[in-house]
C-alpha cells in the first residue's frame, strides 16, 4: 500500500461525473453524499481507494435497474482516531439467500 496525504474529497468526487452519466443512461438516481466534517487531507492509498470504489459502485450499477445507487462518506472515530466510513447502497436485486 502506498499511503500518502491526499485530498480525499477531490479523489472521491472525481468519480462522480462518470457515475452520474451512467445513472442518466440507466434512468436511475446517482447520489453522492459527503459529510462536511471530513477533513480535506487524509492518509490513504488514493489509487487503491479509487479502484475499490469503481468496482463496488460499478457492481451496484450493474444490478440496479430502477431506483438509485448511493455513495455516502462519513467521519467516524475508530480507537479515538478519525476514519472515513464509505458505504455504497442501491436498490438492486442483491445477492440471493442461497448465495
Amino acid at each position: 500500500m502506498n499511503y500518502e496525504a491526499v485530498d480525499i474529497i477531490k479523489e472521491v468526487t472525481s468519480l462522480c461525473p462518470t457515475f452520474k452519466m451512467r445513472a442518466q443512461i440507466r434512468k436511475i438516481k446517482w447520489i453522492c453524499k459527503i459529510d462536511r466534517l471530513i477533513p480535506t487531507t487524509f492518509n490513504t492509498d488514493a489509487g487503491r481507494l479509487k479502484r475499490i470504489l469503481i468496482n463496488l459502485i460499478g457492481n451496484s450499477f450493474k444490478f440496479t435497474t430502477k431506483g438509485f445507487v448511493k455513495m455516502n462518506l462519513s467521519l467516524i472515530k475508530v480507537l479515538e482516531k478519525d476514519a472515513i466510513k464509505i458505504s455504497i447502497t442501491d436498490t438492486g436485486r442483491g445477492i440471493s439467500k442461497k448465495d
